[in-house]
């Protein structure tokens, strides 16, 4: 890694493991900027270690990802969202002077699940501007992570749940108008069950 990338580990990570409202706190937070005449390729299908979910965010130059056999090149605002380990290639191309990006990995078991689920919806690779609240909240959850220290691990909490809830409506910005239309549909509903337990799939 060039000295000029910034890795961060979360410092609260044991609780996280254990706790129910932390769980959405990413295990590390990472800036890099690689440039041409060093060789940067990794391939997900040789990553080791406990499953987890890597979110990756170009801010600029450009990258490529190869997913499931099919190429697709990163420019500024591309993000994807992928298991590891999985079926893809991601580097620095040959024609490309640089690629800078920021990325969190999720490790627990919880959030890997919503994470699935935003990729079974939206897919895993789409477009955010950068001054877009779920870029903010990454930022926010990096600048944390480097600090070293979390003063109110409810409130770091809030700012992971706030960065998942809004990747969910800013990766999948067709079902916005749906959602508007179903959300009285399942407030109702929840109202008129308030003595019993709704699932998930009640709802759906």
């Amino acid at each position: 890694m060039a000295k000029n990338n910034l890795l961060f580990m979360n410092p609260i990570d044991g609780e996280c493991l254990k706790s129910p409202f932390l769980f959405p706190l990413p295990r590390k937070c990472a800036c890099e900027r690689h440039i041409q005449g060093e060789r940067y390729l990794v391939e997900g299908s040789k990553r080791s270690g406990d499953h987890r979910i890597l979110f990756k965010y170009t801010i600029s130059g450009e990258g490529e990802l190869i997913l499931d056999g099919v190429f697709r090149r990163l420019r500024s605002g591309d993000a994807f969202l992928v298991e590891v380990p999985g079926n893809y290639i991601y580097s620095l191309p040959a024609d490309s002077p640089s690629w800078e990006f920021l990325y969190l990995v999720f490790w627990h078991p919880q959030a890997r699940e919503i994470f699935q689920n935003i990729i079974s919806e939206c897919g895993n690779i789409f477009h955010l501007n950068p001054d877009s609240v779920v870029i903010q909240k990454a930022w926010a959850l990096f600048q944390l992570f480097r600090t070293m220290t979390i003063a109110d691990k409810y409130a770091a909490s809030l700012t992971a749940w706030e960065f998942l809830m809004n990747l969910c409506r800013e990766a999948g910005p067709q079902q916005i108008s749906s959602g508007k239309q179903l959300l009285p549909v399942v407030d109702a509903y929840c109202c008129a069950h308030m003595d019993s337990p709704v699932t998930v799939e009640e709802l759906a």
